[in-house]
């Protein structure tokens, strides 16, 4: 599991600098090294797992169960580093398909028809 948090790792996070210690102890590196370092650490093999199939909704949830651990800087800091990157390329299907899963539930549970959005 610690090779494929290291291989997205070293695609999603190009600038900044972030160490992550996985659940197994293992810590890693991202980033080119400029800014303050960000230090967050995994708690469980299970909150690793669920953060890396759906970023966008397991971090905040990992950070508020304690989970995830930021151990250097702040949940801003991370925030900011993560938002900072270049987003242009495309993610892998596996890490979209939780997402446009999400989105197309939500349009189905939640339609807004004509007639329901006077």
């Amino acid at each position: 599991m610690d090779k494929i948090v290291e291989a997205i790792l070293q695609r999603a996070i190009r600038k900044g600098n972030l160490q992550v210690t996985t659940a197994a102890g293992r810590a890693l590196a991202a980033g080119d090294g400029s800014g303050p370092p960000i230090a967050i650490r995994f708690a469980s093999e299970r909150a690793q797992r669920q953060v890396l199939l759906d970023p966008d909704l397991r971090l905040g949830e990992a950070y508020c169960d304690g989970s995830l651990i930021v151990e250097g800087g702040t949940i801003a800091d991370l925030l900011a580093l993560i938002l900072s990157q270049d987003r242009t390329e495309n993610r892998p299907l596996w890490m979209r398909a939780p997402l446009a899963l999400r989105q197309s539930l939500y349009h189905w549970r939640n339609p807004n028809g004509r007639g329901q959005s006077k």
